[in-house]
């Protein structure tokens, strides 16, 4: 067997994120972490999904509303909401 490699004797070296996200990950690479989902923001605010779904659609009132329950402020972008950033 000397001279030719099988597939399980090539090892590739691990790619580092970038790398996937410039081959096209299914996945986006962000740096913004991973958003909440609307069922686990309406346990923590202590309200209904409804309540939160009448909410989220105006900015400063998610704003106001979030940083009165949680302490910080969070915002909601494409279906889930983030920590927003002063």
């Amino acid at each position: 067997m000397t001279g030719s490699t099988r597939v399980a004797d090539r090892v590739e070296p691990s790619s580092t994120p970038l790398e996937i996200a410039k081959r096209g990950s299914p996945r986006p690479v962000t740096n913004e972490g991973v958003g909440i989902s609307n069922t686990k923001m309406a346990k923590l605010c202590g309200t209904g999904k409804r309540q939160l779904r009448a909410i989220r659609d105006d900015p400063k009132r998610l704003v106001a509303f979030t940083t009165e329950r949680l302490g910080k402020a969070y915002e909601y972008r494409g279906g889930a909401f983030y920590l927003r950033e002063m």
